[in-house]
């Protein structure tokens, strides 16, 4: 069981003091305040085990995924905390009854806040999933507010030298509207449109120069606690066989590698636009036609109109190439394509559940999370099932975009009802544009020579290399591959 250890007593006595002036008469002052230091000096001499009932604590593992994992550079782990929530609801009954909610949707925007300092300090990410619970018993009340402890369990990639550190210490916001400062935007790079207060959770730092954020007025540093790691696997390889669909007359493997554009551009051309998304499309092609060139490959275009709503009215132009050819009695068929006019979300459902292609690649923006949302993708599902459906068929996913172990593992998962017929490759921090092409490549190569037999090790570590190479750090990992044939 858990106790509220002594930083968070400590945060409850700076935030306490800075409000003291709020409250008349200097008994009460002097009283509160060393009352509220006899509280944290006995916790920290060991007197004080806990605060509360034992019964308002939340059990230190909970149904959490932690299936086996590979990263070269990171570890999945189980994690704990213990935080403040400052409300402006002073009825104590009134957040009782509002518990969930307050859990769900304020705590839980809250919390989100933590991306900006993860990502900027290359340490890992969250995955969707986490279980906040407030601990009743210790909400205290004030003349105008309240503060609401609360317990965060959560499963996250972390970089391997915090996770054999076994904590790091996180600042976290003490609710979504203190962070809104006078120089908040000081406390984000100098981008524009990270300057946005819907993106403001992605990119907040205090660390950062001119940041006006003061530590017990805007966020609280919280003592975040490894629990359990997951299995590390070994020696998993993706299930090539399984990869080929076989029609009765034809052996066939179908992929599409998709590039995104930095800056949408309208009715762009991917052939000739010097955006960096599609100079990376352009080299990859180049590459593969250079991989090809004893294959007697054949090349043909790609079209918008295949890629849109039957019902829409579109000016059709390529917006991608295909390479077919034969190799080993396997007929290869790559496609290449863009978002050029074409949301990347419908990209994906046309390779992975309309034509439920083996391998499905993405290089492009995450947008936080909305780029590929499980949510949106099975209501699409829904709405259109003569389109769109899932299959029994074993099949490859590689988000190679930022974040993405955060946003879109465990959901697509779930969608396709676990990992025995699907693998997903992600990365638990930013991944950069210029080397797309290549990490691309690095696939490619092991899908068109299954005699190989790479593992995913080889090829998470291969992808991961390159994005040393390019002086960053991706965390590139795989998910699914525990239980593949050998």
């Amino acid at each position: 069981m858990l106790k509220l250890n002594n930083e968070l007593l400590w945060t409850f006595l700076g935030l306490i003091v800075t409000n003291l002036k709020k409250f008349t008469g200097a008994f009460m002052k002097s009283s509160l305040l060393k009352g509220l230091i006899l509280v944290a000096t006995l916790s920290t001499v060991g007197c004080v085990d806990k605060i509360g009932s034992p019964d308002n604590r939340i059990d230190a593992k909970l149904e959490l995924n932690l299936n086996p994992f590979y990263a070269a550079e990171a570890e999945q782990v189980q994690v704990q905390f213990t935080g403040l929530y400052k409300s402006e609801e002073t009825n104590l009954d009134a957040i009782v009854q509002q518990k969930a909610s307050i859990e769900k949707y304020e705590i839980a925007k809250t919390v989100q806040y933590m991306f900006g300092p993860m990502t900027h300090r290359e340490w890992g990410g969250p995955q969707k999933g986490e279980k906040i619970r407030i601990l009743t018993e210790d909400i205290q009340i004030f003349e105008d507010h309240s503060l609401i402890p609360y317990t965060y369990t959560a499963t996250w990639i972390l970089r391997s030298d915090f996770a054999e550190a076994g904590f790091v210490e996180l600042p976290i916001p003490f609710n979504t509207d203190v962070v809104f400062s006078k120089y908040w935007k000081k406390c984000t790079d100098s981008s524009p449109s990270h300057q946005e207060r819907s993106v403001f959770w992605y990119y907040w730092e205090p660390n950062r120069y001119g940041c006006d954020h003061k530590i017990n007025e805007h966020y609280q540093n919280v003592k975040v606690t490894v629990l359990e790691k997951t299995e590390s696997t070994s020696n998993t390889r993706p299930e090539y066989e399984r990869l080929v669909r076989f029609d009765g007359e034809t052996k066939k493997m179908a992929m599409t590698f998709a590039f995104g554009y930095v800056e949408d551009e309208a009715k762009a051309d991917p052939f000739k636009s010097y955006d960096s998304g599609m100079r990376e499309f352009r080299k990859f092609v180049k590459t593969i036609c250079e991989l090809l060139v004893f294959y007697d490959a054949v090349e043909s275009s790609l079209m918008l109109s295949a890629y849109t709503d039957e019902l829409a009215t579109v000016e059709d132009r390529a917006i991608g190439t295909r390479f077919s050819f034969t190799k080993d009695e396997i007929e290869y068929q790559i496609n290449i394509v863009t978002s050029s006019d074409v949301d990347q979300m419908d990209l994906f459902a046309k390779s992975f559940s309309r034509d439920h292609e083996s391998f499905f690649a993405w290089f492009g923006h995450s947008r936080v999370g909305s780029g590929f949302d499980a949510l949106m993708f099975g209501q699409k599902l829904n709405l259109y099932p003569e389109r769109y459906s899932l299959t029994d068929d074993y099949q490859i996913i590689y988000w190679a975009g930022c974040n993405s172990y955060s946003y879109y593992t465990q959901p697509f998962f779930d969608l396709k009802g676990g990992t025995k017929n699907l693998d997903i490759v992600s990365n638990g921090l930013p991944s950069y544009f210029h080397y797309n092409a290549d990490s691309g490549i690095i696939f490619l190569k092991a899908l068109i020579s299954p005699e190989l037999n790479l593992t995913y090790q080889t090829l998470v570590s291969e992808i991961e290399m390159r994005a040393n190479f390019g002086g960053s750090k991706s965390l590139v990992n795989v998910l699914g591959d525990e239980d593949n044939l050998d």
